[in-house]
């Protein structure tokens, strides 16, 4: 937190002057029960004094008078209900029962005779403040015991002031979305002081980082909550517990605000309220055990993948550059005012296919001038969910071709096998194929259409998933001469397949109803006005 938000029940407290033999020797005296603790001080001087427990005593100048200049005071406190208790003392006036507060004794050490010439104050500590307890005064009664009496109203008190000012803004800004002690549309707001120190240090302890600054989250929060996203996985976590969008508050000052959360932590304390548990604390345990584990196994894969191979290795024997004639000899060949399709190349992670041909001709330079081929058009077309990593293949035995397909210019999932615009020669009434292969996760993606060659056709690819067992057998039963289309398993499949099936093991780890991935994109502040 930024300021202390430690409450403090300002008391002023008349003394009557006194002298040895009439001070108390009650219970609340006994050095038995309570310690005493001892300051001496110059009576000629304005004084403060700070117990152990905290307490603060402020003494003007003059409000002491004694035989002497210095004056040595004895001061026992009883706050708990485990001081009373062990004190011996009761909390009642007259017989009816009271609610304590806190007490405080003060008195000149035995020896000394002392007169109180004016009210001293007092500020004992207190974890609550109401503003209906009053001020008694402890009288001796038969006995060891102590009868409260005289009670007088609390004079004006800062501390209550202020909050009752964080009960104002709490009404206007908080209450239609947040209740102390109850969820409503937000979570329960009880003892949020509180929590916040104990998520600042469970954060302190899942960092790295210097954790400095962490204080002010909780104000961070409230003015802007999407500002901490990135900073702290509690308030991250928080602010997927309702649907609704928590307005901004941007122009609440740190007084406002600790005038607020002084009023939400003393109303908890006042209601006996306890810290409530929305199970985020639990929740991001478990999370962070699941996340570790899925973020360690992620790494290999990443390792893994980065040993990805090319999907298809293509094995013929011809010439790109070259061609034979008629007569033997081996000539350039040049093709001008050709726009060709490039073929697809994928990498691939479980499977590698192997296209194996001997003694064939480069089809793309071969089919323009066969006399056999006349110009025509042969689109092939894919579509979802398999069409993203797949290598095609047109297949005419007759004229011993095999060519590689790609994609066509302006057409989405739209495939040709020479230029662009799908225009490719090809011998007619010709037995042909169009092969599709790929990888979808772990299995195969396949596709297998036999057809006649004419002059103009287009065909819709059904992609199917298969084992590579179906493959093999798929391609074997096609039996094309001098081509041989088969696949194997990539060197990293087996230990990526090991990865990816201890991943799913790890997504049971997930815990149920805590949304670990909640938030994880930190919003824009410009995307949720104050006003919203």
């Amino acid at each position: 937190m930024k300021k202390s938000i430690a409450i403090f029940c300002i008391l002023a407290i008349c003394i009557l002057g006194c002298n040895q033999t009439e001070k108390f020797y009650s219970q609340l005296l006994n050095s038995d029960k309570l310690p005493s603790q001892f300051f001496t001080i110059n009576t000629s001087k304005d004084t403060v004094l700070i117990t152990s427990n905290g307490a603060i005593i402020k003494i003007p100048k003059g409000a002491i008078s004694g035989e002497a200049e210095t004056v040595q005071l004895e001061i026992k406190e009883a706050y708990s209900i485990e001081d009373i208790f062990r004190a011996g003392l009761t909390t009642q006036s007259n017989g009816q029962p009271l609610s304590s507060g806190g007490m405080i004794y003060i008195n000149a050490v035995e020896g000394s005779t002392v007169t109180l010439k004016q009210k001293i104050s007092i500020a004992i500590p207190s974890v609550k403040l109401n503003d209906k307890m009053k001020i008694f005064k402890g009288e001796k009664i038969k006995g060891d015991q102590i009868n409260w009496t005289n009670p007088v109203d609390l004079p004006d008190n800062p501390q209550l002031n202020a909050l009752n000012k964080g009960k104002e803004i709490f009404l206007n800004n908080c209450a239609s979305c947040h209740a102390i002690g109850k969820v409503v549309t937000g979570p329960d707001l009880a003892h949020m002081v509180k929590r916040n120190e104990a998520i600042i240090e469970r954060e302190k302890a899942s960092r790295v980082r210097d954790s400095e600054g962490m204080h002010d989250f909780l104000y961070a929060f409230t003015r802007n909550w999407a500002s901490v996203y990135e900073s702290s996985s509690y308030y991250r976590a928080i602010t997927c517990f309702s649907p609704s969008t928590m307005t901004f508050f941007e122009q609440l000052s740190d007084t406002d605000l600790d005038n607020i959360y002084g009023y939400i932590e003393n109303e908890s304390e006042l209601r006996n309220l306890p810290i409530p548990n929305n199970s985020i604390f639990d929740c991001l345990d478990s999370c962070r055990r699941y996340e570790r584990t899925r973020d360690s196994l992620n790494g290999i894969r990443t390792q893994l993948e980065e040993k990805s191979v090319p999907m298809v290795i293509e094995k013929w024997n011809f010439d790109t550059s070259f061609r034979n004639t008629d007569t033997g000899i081996r000539v350039p060949v040049v093709i001008e005012d050709l726009d060709l399709v490039e073929p697809l190349s994928h990498k691939s992670l479980y499977y590698q296919f192997t296209v194996e041909s001997f003694g064939w001709t480069n089809v793309d330079l071969y089919f323009k001038d066969d006399p056999r081929c006349v110009q025509s058009e042969l689109i092939v077309s894919t579509r979802e969910p398999y069409n993203e990593r797949i290598n095609l293949y047109l297949v005419i035995p007759s004229i011993t071709a095999l060519l590689p397909g790609g994609p066509l210019t302006g057409k989405e999932n739209s495939y040709g096998f020479f230029e662009k615009d799908g225009s490719i020669p090809l011998p007619p009434d010709s037995k042909a194929y169009i092969i599709a292969v790929g990888e979808y996760e772990d299995k195969i993606v396949f596709s297998q259409i036999d057809f006649i060659t004419s002059r103009k056709q287009s065909f819709q690819l059904e992609l199917s998933l298969i084992s590579k067992e179906e493959f093999n057998t798929k391609m074997s039963a096609l039996n094309f001469k001098d081509l041989s289309i088969s696949v194997a398993d990539t060197e990293i499949a087996e230990p990526l397949r090991t990865v990816v099936k201890d991943l799913k093991e790890a997504e049971k780890l997930k815990p149920k109803g805590c949304g670990c991935d909640c938030g994880r994109a930190a919003p824009a502040a410009a995307d949720y006005p104050a006003n919203k």
